[in-house]
């Protein structure tokens, strides 16, 4: 009789719910499988051997699209008739762990490979910025700066707080020509489920306070179906003024001409906005709305430039101040008057 050992042939690969190919080329981010002996313990993990750890960084991994363990079967920790527990202990960014697979190695010889496919499933994570209504901004036109979007950055917290100068994983411009089409940042492919993150607004356009940080992990976050959303809010700085006479009425416009009024940062002498309360005043109440021009924490004055009619321009400018970091709106809108 003759006894012919046919050699164990078993290779791991990483793949997505698609059933494709994951490697550390996606987001340059890696997986990390344990492999276990767990022949007569399949149902308690405590008494499991650890045989090897793979790493998708593997150069060997990204060129061969698998990972073979035959040097484990050579070396006698891989044996027929065994069985094996697959555990992923990190997964890729913007994927789920898997959960943990248990493969039997038969006994019975066979010269065909034993394939394991470890799948991923992908996670969406959307980024929105609304104001305190809910309605979706992303940018202002300013007469200085031109278009000026929320810059956000999303930390890894544990890194934050320990200082560490990498602790950025992604920064958000809504100013964006994809953000402003799709009215939302996809922000999954940088996250892992396994780690908690802090949202904090870098820098706000002209007429929004600036939003508080956000603290979070994938999971904690609200669904809308399938996708995961962080919504972000910043309210909107409310001023507004009119021009009155000695009565106390509202001033409109003159023989058709209205009046109009400089915007001035206060600390620069910089030209904000320009106003004429023909053109932007309320027909009703003469109310002119100008936080749209404003950052908070400064300083403003609103100087007249032209007066119709008999009237003569106010000589002396209104001084404003805009309330600082942080200011939850209630919708209380302050009124200045000129």
């Amino acid at each position: 009789a003759v006894f012919k050992n046919i050699p164990i042939h078993w290779n791991i690969r990483k793949v997505d719910e698609n059933g494709d190919l994951l490697t550390t080329t996606y987001n340059r981010s890696s997986c990390i499988l344990e492999v276990y002996d767990t022949n007569e313990t399949v149902n308690d993990i405590s008494e499991d051997i650890l045989i090897t750890t793979l790493d998708t960084a593997d150069k060997k991994y990204a060129a061969d699209e698998y990972f073979d363990v035959r040097q484990y079967v050579d070396e006698g920790q891989i044996k027929g008739g065994h069985h094996y527990r697959i555990h992923e202990k990190q997964s890729p960014l913007g994927y789920r762990l898997s959960e943990d697979q248990i493969v039997e190695v038969l006994c019975t010889g066979t010269t065909s490979t034993l394939l394991t496919s470890f799948p991923n499933e992908a996670v969406t994570v959307h980024f929105k910025k609304v104001d305190e209504n809910g309605t979706v901004i992303d940018h202002f036109n300013t007469l200085e700066e031109g278009t000026q979007g929320f810059v956000i950055g999303i930390y890894d917290e544990e890194k934050l707080n320990a200082g560490d100068p990498d602790a950025l994983v992604v920064e958000i411009d809504t100013s964006d020509a994809e953000y402003r089409a799709n009215g939302y940042a996809d922000i999954g492919m940088y996250l892992s489920v396994q780690k908690t993150y802090v949202a904090k607004e870098l820098k706000q356009p002209s007429g929004y306070y600036r939003a508080k940080d956000i603290t979070f992990t994938v999971d904690s976050l609200p669904k809308n179906g399938s996708v995961y959303e962080l919504v972000m809010v910043d309210p909107t700085i409310k001023v507004q003024f009119r021009k009155e006479n000695h009565l106390g009425e509202k001033l409109i416009s003159v023989n058709g001409e209205g009046f109009e009024f400089q915007i001035i940062d206060d600390a620069t002498g910089a030209v904000v906005g320009t106003i004429n309360t023909l053109s932007a005043g309320d027909p009703s109440t003469g109310w002119v709305q100008i936080g749209q021009w404003l950052e908070e924490g400064k300083t403003y004055r609103i100087h007249e430039t032209y007066a119709p009619g008999q009237y003569s321009y106010s000589t002396e400018d209104v001084v404003i101040r805009v309330p600082g970091y942080y200011v939850e709106s209630s919708g209380t809108v302050k009124s200045v008057i000129v």
